[in-house]
């Protein structure tokens, strides 16, 4: 066989095993277990920087789609047979491919063993790209590459080559400072306890620096998926946004590691409990009088400030969660066999409760949706309440057959610290079951 067929075998099949990577494509995702890693302060500082290195666009597109480098590169060798093409494309493949276990091995080599859990999530993907890099540098360089001699002095530049990370590596090399934490202690670590006039910050100032560390490392892992990240990770993250880089992380974390910095972007991490009570208490009381405001004083007992729970609404009768799900697909009311469901917004609202004997007239100014449902009393809990709060009305119904008026209006425009809604709900005895829209 001719050395040019040779040649043009060896780059095919380079070729080929480049298109490997965009097959594997195809195939369903695979999937890592990791466990929490705690590090030391400032350690593993090559893995810190490994997606700022990974996304960068030419280490990006070598990796992915080699193919786009080793595709051009043969076709520019058959049409010159320039031996430096197939040199300069074997070079940056195997560059490509050593990349990452590069940056562990020092990893591991300065910090041992934290470096080696907190770099083996990635590892587990690392060798494929790996081989299907090497393999083609191999096979391509083979092209080219002619038998010389073993003379002594080529083994010197070698040797140093070869040598020259370690030596990297054992220059930089320092003691290794203790771990943070052990590992999984956040159940066991002390919290901080916020008495009822302390501040956040001073709460978590009775912490120790390792237990402040661990806390806010506990407290972000279990925020939800985004943050499930190496604990080492996070704390650099986190201090470096206590230095005004970036904001990934709330206030109530960010806290444990620079408190000042998280007091400034929540000043209610300075408000105690006892004045967050206190305010809580003057807030219901305004909005109460503003309820109760302007209405006859018959009504004034039976106007509650109804705080809904998450979702909105309210119940009258037996509450029933399809039920509720149905009023909300209407946007006000609906109505089952033993009770009636009201939309609500999730905000706080008016509500005025009558209990009325007979059929009262129709007033449907001045409200923005009144309709009109029936439903069988079962006598059972409060004539209204809802799921989560269960506001005082001091009645019953009794078992019967009743039709229930609601009027709603939509306060929204009166002012954010105002209830959103005012509600006036009207219960008369009466059998149909049919629904009236009267505006």
């Amino acid at each position: 066989m001719s050395r040019l067929r040779v040649q043009v075998l060896l780059w095919s099949a380079a070729l080929l095993m480049t298109l490997v990577p965009l097959g594997l494509r195809l195939l369903p995702m695979g999937s890592t277990r990791g466990s929490m890693v705690f590090i030391s302060a400032g350690a593993c500082q090559v893995w810190q920087h490994e997606f700022e290195v990974d996304t960068q666009p030419v280490i990006w597109w070598l990796r992915e789609y080699p193919i786009l480098l080793v595709g051009p590169a043969f076709a520019v060798w058959l049409r010159t047979r320039w031996r430096w093409v197939a040199w300069v494309t074997a070079l940056l493949l195997t560059a490509s491919g050593l990349l990452k276990p590069a940056m562990m091995a020092y990893d591991v080599a300065r910090w041992g063993e934290q470096c080696r859990r907190l770099w083996e999530p990635t590892a587990q993907f690392m060798w494929g790209p790996l081989v299907w890099s090497l393999l083609p540098a191999v096979l391509i360089a083979a092209t080219v590459v002619r038998r010389p001699r073993w003379r002594w002095w080529m083994r010197v530049p070698v040797m140093i080559a070869l040598l020259a990370p370690l030596l990297v590596v054992a220059g930089d090399r320092r003691p290794a400072p203790a771990a943070v934490v052990t590992q999984h202690e956040c159940a066991s670590t002390r919290q901080a306890v916020q008495g009822r006039d302390d501040t956040w910050p001073r709460a978590i100032s009775r912490l120790t620096p390792r237990e402040r560390e661990r806390q806010f490392v506990c407290a972000v892992h279990g925020r939800g998926p985004w943050y499930k990240r190496s604990d080492g990770e996070l704390l650099w993250l986190g201090r470096g946004e206590c230095e005004a880089r970036g904001t990934l992380f709330w206030p109530g974390a960010l806290a444990y590691l620079c408190p000042e910095v998280a007091a400034s972007r929540d000043p209610q991490l300075l408000v105690t409990p006892r004045q967050r009570d206190e305010e809580f208490a003057r807030s219901q009381a305004r909005e109460l009088a503003y309820c109760t405001s302007k209405m006859p004083r018959s009504d004034r007992r039976m106007t509650k400030l109804v705080m809904p729970p998450e979702g909105g609404g309210y119940h009258v009768g037996v509450s029933d969660f399809d039920l509720g799900m149905a009023a909300i697909k209407d946007g006000l009311v609906a109505a089952g066999p033993n009770g009636v469901e009201v939309s609500t917004s999730e905000d706080d609202l008016c509500v005025t409760l009558r209990i009325l004997k007979k059929n009262p007239r129709v007033e449907a100014n001045g409200w923005d949706r009144v309709v009109e449902v029936g439903f069988d009393s079962t006598g059972k809990g409060p004539a209204l309440g809802s799921s989560d709060y269960e506001p005082e009305f001091p009645v019953k119904l009794r078992p019967g057959a009743y039709r229930v008026r609601i009027h709603m209006r939509d306060l929204s425009q009166q002012g954010a610290e105002l209830p959103r809604e005012r509600h006036l709900v009207e219960v008369f005895p009466g059998s149909s079951k049919r629904t009236v829209v009267y505006r």
